[in-house]
């Protein structure tokens, strides 16, 4: 079994619930509470189907080392391995909710430990009917890039 592991930091979105209050952006912009693991926990963020989480302060056993690059900290997800459906695993801050007729960016920094990987943003409705609001994929390495949509 292949393992994958990725570092996060800033906002990554795969699903996401609609629901719960509404809250405004942060002193750093980040209308998701903890957006940058800098709060030393994962929560109010989750993973679900298999993967694991766990907020780092180094990236240990990265093929290219590196700090955080952005913070002091980021999030280490661990995917057990490849599957093909992408919605089984997922990466999804709780209590989100969208005003219809506004522009919201999702934006992150991710890093493979090695080799590349592929990540999909994709915002949706966490309940059925499923409803997405776009979807793009993202191709990321062993080196910090920036993925924004």
């Amino acid at each position: 079994m292949s393992t994958r592991i990725i570092w996060l930091t800033a906002v990554l979105l795969i699903g996401f619930i609609v629901c719960g209050t509404s809250r405004a952006q942060d002193e750093n912009g980040n209308y998701f509470a903890n957006g940058g693991f800098e709060d030393g926990v994962i929560d109010p963020w989750y993973v679900y189907g298999g993967a694991a989480a766990e907020v780092v302060d180094e990236l240990v056993g990265a093929a290219v080392a590196e700090d955080p690059v952005e913070g002091d900290l980021c999030l280490h997800v661990t995917v057990p391995e490849a599957n093909p459906n992408w919605w089984e695993i997922g990466l999804v801050p709780s209590g989100a909710v969208f005003e219809q007729g506004k522009k919201y960016t999702v934006s992150a920094f991710l890093k493979s430990k090695e080799g590349t990987f592929q990540v999909d943003f994709k915002p949706q409705k966490s309940a059925d009917p499923w409803t997405g609001y776009g979807q793009e994929t993202f191709t990321i390495t062993d080196e910090w890039g920036h993925s924004e949509k």
